[in-house]
């Protein structure tokens, strides 16, 4: 009846007789009864159940709304908390893991060079992609504007007389070198740091060498095994970026993801990076059963877009001493029409012979008319009538205008059969024939302003 050895063998608690047994508790998930006494031959075994009860349901976690991001070039994603977006009713504890879809390494590459003075940095980003033409291509490439009045600092690519921030070439098995320009200004203290991570470089490039524009006779680096260079004198404004890409270049490129302790997600982007990534995030509960749950989300990188056009250009058109100043462009305030305090009508032409012109637009005359903005091209003619000498000569300041067209054409009205400049190339125009008493301007912006 449990007079010498009466012991609970869930805890070990109870009574027993040391002249006849002994327990070890010092382990309490593994009791040890020892009997030692022949005088016990025999031990009851009495077990009381207790009541039955339905296993608990496991809940899986359920991870939605988890959102998509896009930045511009050069910006970075918001960090988010993956707990946010997790609903775990059980109270589970969550491990959180990731994939990023189909991330492959793709031909082609992206490298940047960070021009640094007086405080400024500008990211100059070149390279080669099956997708880009050796032109500007919207959405890969990006435009730098003029650079500011001396001395101040500034830089730029150049290529083809042009000037970038981003200038991505074709992926068309040329694998020949490639020269850019590097254009400089430099700023009173006559210093600037050039410098690049060449990380993989060795794999994407045969050779990538800078060099002044004299052949390398005074500045050659090897961009391949240096990093940097710092120059001080202002002559050297103009360096050459030499590139060789190697036939099997690939670049893995795109989003990395990073989730620490506290379940903070970061992403990043390699340098010279565009475009876009889905993220598969999962979070798997830590039970027996490890339910989960899946959410996705894409990760954008876009050139900044070009804004709506905002512009005005003039041209000068003169005759037997007489001038007129005949201004166009665009705005986001202007119609298509008539805008009072924008555009300035012109009188009607004064009887022949006498020299008159004027800005031809939906039927009206005028000195300035400025259109509603648009990405695309706009036909405004220009309305002639000659002096006794039958001499107008046309001229235009287009220093600036690169940064507002991407193309402007001066031609004759049988579609440029007879007249035909390129607005951006040339800037003046004589013309001695009165047949040509109407022109056309044919423009196409590009998204720039002042």
């Amino acid at each position: 009846g449990g007079i010498f050895i009466n012991i609970n063998m869930v805890d070990g608690s109870g009574t027993i007789d040391e002249a006849f047994a002994s327990i070890d508790i010092s382990d309490p998930s593994h009791l040890i009864l020892s009997v030692y006494n022949p005088a016990v031959t025999t031990l009851k075994l009495n077990v009381t159940p207790n009541a039955y009860a339905e296993p608990s349901e496991d809940n899986p976690p359920v991870v939605g709304d988890i959102p998509n991001q896009v930045v511009d070039s050069g910006d970075e994603f918001t960090s988010f908390d993956l707990d946010d977006y997790l609903t775990e009713l059980d109270g589970d504890e969550i491990s959180w893991s990731y994939v990023i879809e189909g991330q492959e390494p793709e031909p082609g590459f992206a490298g940047t060079i960070s021009a640094s003075g007086s405080g400024s940095t500008y990211d100059m980003t070149f390279g080669f992609h099956p997708d880009a033409t050796d032109g500007y291509d919207m959405g890969i490439d990006l435009y730098a504007p003029p650079a500011p009045p001396p001395p101040a600092f500034d830089a730029a690519l150049g290529w083809e007389g042009d000037r970038y921030y981003a200038q991505i070439l074709a992926w068309d098995e040329d694998y020949s070198e490639h020269e850019y320009d590097i254009l400089l200004a430099y700023d009173t203290d006559n210093l600037i740091t050039l410098s690049w991570d060449n990380t993989g470089w060795g794999g994407l490039m045969s050779s990538c060498v800078l060099q002044d524009a004299f052949g390398g006779a005074m500045i050659t680096v090897d961009m391949l095994t240096e990093t940097s260079l710092t120059l001080d004198n202002p002559a050297f404004t103009t360096l050459k970026l030499k590139v060789t890409p190697l036939p099997d270049a690939m670049q893995t490129r795109g989003v990395m993801v990073d989730i620490d302790g506290e379940n903070i997600v970061t992403v990043t982007y390699d340098d010279g990076w565009m475009g876009s990534e889905t993220v598969n995030f999962t979070a798997t509960d830590q039970t027996a059963d490890m339910l989960s749950d899946s959410d996705d989300a894409t990760f954008t990188v876009e050139v900044l877009p070009p804004g709506d056009p905002d512009f005005a250009v003039t041209m000068n058109v003169e005759g037997e001493g007489v001038a007129y100043d005949l201004s166009w462009g665009m705005s986001p305030d202007a119609t298509d029409g008539y805008d009072d305090g924008i555009d300035s009508y012109a009188p009607p032409a004064p009887p022949p012979p006498a020299f008159d012109a004027a800005l031809g637009w939906m039927g009206d005359r005028y000195f300035t008319q400025i259109v509603s903005s648009t990405m695309s091209t706009v036909s405004m003619n220009v309305l002639l009538q000659y002096p006794e000498d039958n001499v107008i000569t046309m001229s235009w300041d287009n220093g600036d205008w690169l940064q507002y067209f991407e193309s402007i054409h001066l031609e004759d009205s049988f579609g440029g059969q007879m007249v035909s400049v390129d607005m951006l190339s040339s800037n003046t125009l004589v013309l001695d024939n009165p047949a040509f008493n109407t022109l056309v301007i044919n423009f196409t912006p590009s998204g720039g302003t002042p």
